[in-house]
């Protein structure tokens, strides 16, 4: 299994922790807005993602993705950055 299908699951199992709702089928051109998740959900599902992945993403590197896909390229520029 390659990382970047590991970080989709996270994601998956972080925003139900987070939310109580299972994030739903969408395609990585879904804007994040779109997925009925708040600006204080997403925070805390970065910072759950951070520590889980013992990564550090910049504020300004989440807040600038606007579709799930950007989201998930900026885990894994932070995984990658990690080393």
């Amino acid at each position: 299994m390659s990382e970047y299908e590991d970080t989709i699951r996270l994601l998956r199992a972080t925003v139900l922790q987070v939310t109580d709702k299972p994030l739903p089928d969408m395609s990585f051109d879904t804007p994040i807005r779109d997925l009925g998740i708040d600006s204080i959900s997403v925070a805390e599902i970065v910072t759950r993602i951070e520590d889980k992945l013992e990564i550090q993403i910049a504020v300004s590197e989440w807040l600038r993705a606007r579709t799930l896909g950007e989201f998930i390229s900026t885990i894994e520029q932070a995984r990658n950055a990690r080393g």
